[in-house]
């Protein structure tokens, strides 16, 4: 998606040092307040009721005030009729391909619950369902490789690395 390269950087490009880790608040600035002109027109608390779904806190105002004000000093192109249009589909195409991912992933983590070795590789720090599943897929089953030796060059996906002998 080209929303924070292409759309942001062209138009808005000091909202990039404000990306937030909240991609439905960025999302909704991108599709309601692609022009930063129409956000320092746009009283503050207005704005924020406009692009918030949740209170967050402290941390959250102080990031939006900080997009308010630098909007009003903004030095991005002028935002015309096409920008919107650009907008509005790339935050549209970026949330269904969001939704089918979580819809693919869901009946992969159905059946990764009844691999054996799924819940260990959930206790490793960083993996989640995706991360895991992709691990089972790649080496199929974690009992397979006895030896750790064999499971440790198994581990690295080289070819023709198998837990049998070379």
């Amino acid at each position: 998606m080209r929303i924070r390269t292409g759309l942001i950087v062209k138009y808005f490009p000091e909202l990039d040092r404000h990306w937030g880790s909240c991609l439905e608040e960025n999302l909704a600035i991108v599709r309601l307040y692609l022009d930063p002109q129409k956000i320092a027109d746009t009283e503050f608390n207005l704005f924020v009721q406009h692009v918030t779904t949740t209170d967050r806190g402290v941390r959250q105002l102080r990031r939006l005030k900080a997009i308010h004000q630098s909007a009003g000093q903004s030095v991005g192109l002028p935002v015309d009729a096409s920008a919107y249009y650009e907008a509005r589909l790339l935050v549209e195409r970026l949330k269904r391909v969001k939704n089918e991912i979580a819809q693919t992933m869901q009946p992969i983590e159905k059946l990764c619950q009844t691999l054996p070795g799924y819940q260990l590789l959930l206790t490793i720090p960083g993996f989640g369902p995706y991360i895991a599943a992709l691990v089972l897929a790649k080496i199929a089953d974690l009992l397979r490789c006895p030896l750790p030796r064999k499971y440790r060059r198994f581990s690295y996906f080289l070819p023709n690395s198998g837990c049998g002998e070379h």
